[in-house]
């Protein structure tokens, strides 16, 4: 289905061209650049974009190691070099040649091999900056000894994260909270103790002794002691744990052999300065049916799971963040604050009288109408049925007592649907895209972005309608429905949105 172009002011035009041109010569000039990576001892020790049909040329000590024309992505892998005794590769670097433009220049820089080898990482939310380049880590080769300020590399946090701080991984000691069952187990072992306590006690009154005396008041000191560190320790105990471990004062921290230093990162969505996976918010859920409501204590930025919720005489329309309906949840899945979620819902009746002029676009909806119209549709057909053998039984009564009067009996035939709604529903192809509730008799017409009647149909009974054959599929197409009255005749209208 075509759709009307907006036409926009010339001024407006001319700025957008203007800043097109510079977008697409920007993007030009990167589709023009190649990928070139380089592998040496199982490692990336390179990887740049380089203007495609650029000479690249890797040497070492004035030696051509390989030379090429870079008309495509490359991925090389080097040949290990022989090196001095007392030198290692500390990285790679690569130099335009300053008489060939054209031409780039990569060799390796060696240096002492009392310096070492560290590896600086990223969590998620950032990345370490190279030149103009950004990537999750980096090896540096420095001297062992060196501060970590002297040779910390630049960092860029993502948007709605912040750099928390250089940290090293290794086993530190934290607090955990003690389970329920080890409570217990040191409220018995306390117990215990104070049980043999109080018999200790009981023995220094009767020791007469004075050497068996210091022996039980020893006993009786270190029973007390036990006992104190016991309940000191009821809440938490001490677990030795793989984590992080933050580096306080880089000046005084000095890199030695095997260090891993790794930037962290922790998310700020409602950017406050608080790391969202510590700061508490409370998601309360009003079901909006018998006063039922949900409170849940999450994590800003966490995301929560919200189901669709299920009630015998009311249908679920979707999540709403106002009392009102006003504001769809939507995909909204986290908060950055206490938030209160309402669930709205209608009665089967109310969707189906409000459907003749707001289509049915969910296909969950639709099927629990489809459900309740065919109950509704059964009791109003055997009610009929029964009022119509009714009627018959009055008539032959009728025709029995005036039996003169009336040679043959003359009976009409009436449709037992015309009373009744059925449910119509339209497909692209096997794609669902709405529904209609509408009374038997109703006439529908299928209308085009002009406003003109393209197809009409009839409603008889429930049935799907297949719309491909009159769907442009490169569009996306949204239908809406009015039903109005033209010379006594009631008609639903349904047409694309424009």
């Amino acid at each position: 289905m075509k759709r009307n172009l907006i036409i926009f002011s010339g001024v407006f035009l001319l700025i957008l061209s203007v800043i097109g041109t510079t977008v697409v010569a920007s993007q030009k000039e990167e589709n023009e650049k190649y990928s070139l990576k380089i592998i040496y001892d199982n490692k990336y020790v390179l990887d740049e974009k380089v203007s495609e049909n650029s000479n690249i040329i890797i040497e070492y000590e004035g030696n051509v190691i390989k030379d090429f024309q870079l008309d495509e992505h490359k991925k090389i892998t080097l040949d290990k070099v022989d090196l001095p005794n007392n030198k290692i590769i500390s990285h790679w670097q690569i130099k335009n040649d300053k008489e060939n433009k054209n031409n780039y220049i990569i060799t390796p820089v060696l240096v002492d091999k009392n310096e070492i080898d560290i590896s600086f990482n990223t969590t998620n939310g950032g990345d370490i900056k190279i030149n103009k380049n950004k990537q999750p880590s980096v090896v540096k080769t420095v001297k062992e000894g060196t501060s970590l300020a002297k040779v910390a590399p630049d960092i860029k946090n993502q948007e709605n994260y912040i750099f928390a701080g250089w940290y090293t991984l290794g086993d530190i000691e934290k607090k955990v909270e003690l389970e329920e069952d080890e409570v217990k187990e040191k409220e018995e072992e306390v117990k215990n103790l104070k049980k043999k306590l109080k018999e200790k006690e009981e023995d220094l009154e009767d020791e007469e002794d004075k050497k068996d005396k210091k022996s039980i008041e020893k006993d009786i000191e270190n029973l007390k002691s036990d006992i104190e560190n016991i309940n000191n320790n009821m809440e938490y105990k001490t677990e030795v744990i793989h984590g992080y471990s933050k580096i306080n004062n880089l000046d005084e921290f000095t890199l030695e052999d095997q260090d891993e230093i790794i930037a962290v990162f922790y998310p700020d969505t409602n950017k406050n300065g608080k790391d969202d996976r510590k700061e508490k918010i409370n998601i309360t859920i009003d079901f909006g049916i018998d006063n039922e409501v949900e409170e849940k204590e999450i994590h800003v930025g966490q995301p929560i799971k919200l189901s669709k919720p299920y009630h015998e005489d009311n249908i679920f329309i979707d999540w709403y963040l106002d009392e009102d309906f006003t504001e769809e949840l939507g995909e909204k899945r986290t908060f950055e604050k206490d938030t209160t979620i309402y669930a709205k819902w209608k009665t089967p009746q109310e969707i189906v009288s409000e459907s003749e002029d707001n289509l049915i676009k969910n296909k969950r909806i639709t099927q629990r109408i489809e459900e309740y119209l065919s109950i509704v549709n059964k009791n109003d057909t055997q009610k009929q049925k029964e009022e119509m053998k009714e009627k018959e039984k009055e008539l032959e009564e009728k025709y029995a007592e005036d039996n003169a009067q009336h040679t043959e009996k003359r009976y009409s035939l009436r449709n037992i649907n015309q009373q009744q709604t059925f449910l119509i529903k339209f497909y692209d192809n096997e794609e669902y895209l709405f529904s209609i509730a509408l009374p038997f008799g109703r006439t529908i017409e299928l209308l085009n972005d002009n406003n003109d009647k393209i197809k009409e149909y009839g409603v008889r009974q429930n049935t799907s309608i297949d719309l491909s054959e009159f769907i442009d599929d490169s569009k996306k197409v949204n239908f809406s429905a009015k039903t109005v009255k033209e010379k006594n005749a009631v008609i639903t209208k349904i047409y694309p949105n424009k």
